[in-house]
């Protein structure tokens, strides 16, 4: 039977494996995407806590797909690493890489950073189609955290988007369903109907997001989208 360590020499072996995965970091650039991968996923997996210094080194790669990966994958971020983390998100809001700031904001969301408000917004109506996957990071944000004090800006933007064919229609979905949530103004489903008749594929989009916490029955009333859109029933 195998013997089972002690706590003492558990923490000895996870010492050494978060030695082990720091010292290789130093070369983190220098790795293909397979054995880059290997390593951040392996050590995230090993219920290792990494000092605050150690996560400053990950987020300071080239390879911002690592980075990514890192965020997603390790969850023992304390508090102090958070803020450090808030920080280091609002300050490349305006990286040219714009895949790599929607990935920093579904993050952000996925464990409540506090974003540059005003930013975020700017960022909805700076991009139009060809950067779908930053402007639904930025509406995702700003729907799943509402702050009524930029409630005009918010309308505004989110309006900006129903009404220009610069936008996806899962962005003017996800825009308008936010702002019937928060005005009770059927024309907004109306437009959802509209873009659901029109193609097939925006249902399953609506359907998706509908699965949202906030979109629940005990927080949303569904019965006038049912009304409306039956299909989703």
């Amino acid at each position: 039977m195998k013997k089972q360590l002690s706590k003492e020499d558990q923490d000895i072996v996870k010492e050494g494996k978060r030695d082990d995965f720091v010292f290789r970091l130093k070369s983190l650039n220098e790795l293909g995407w397979k054995e880059g991968y290997n390593l951040i996923h392996d050590f995230c997996y090993s219920d290792i806590k990494l000092g605050l210094d150690d996560i400053k080194e990950i987020l300071s790669v080239e390879n911002k797909e690592f980075i990514d990966l890192f965020l997603r994958e390790y969850i023992l971020f304390d508090e102090n690493d958070k803020k450090y983390l808030e920080i280091f998100i609002n300050e490349n809001l305006n990286n040219s890489d714009t895949e790599f700031v929607s990935d920093l904001i579904y993050f952000a969301n996925d464990i409540s950073l506090n974003l540059e408000y005003l930013s975020v917004l700017e960022i909805i109506t700076k991009f139009g189609a060809n950067e779908n996957y930053i402007v639904l990071a930025s509406l995702n944000y700003i729907s799943n955290n509402v702050k009524f004090y930029y409630f005009d800006k918010i309308v505004v933007s989110f309006e900006k988007v129903i009404n220009s064919s610069d936008y996806f229609h899962s962005e003017q979905i996800l825009a308008s369903l936010f702002l019937y949530r928060i005005t009770h103004r059927i024309e907004y489903l109306d437009f959802i109907a509209e873009l659901v008749e029109l193609e097939i594929g925006n249902l399953d989009f609506l359907t998706n997001l509908l699965l949202d916490e906030c979109y629940q029955e005990k927080y949303f009333n569904l019965n006038e989208v049912k009304g409306k859109i039956p299909r989703i029933i």
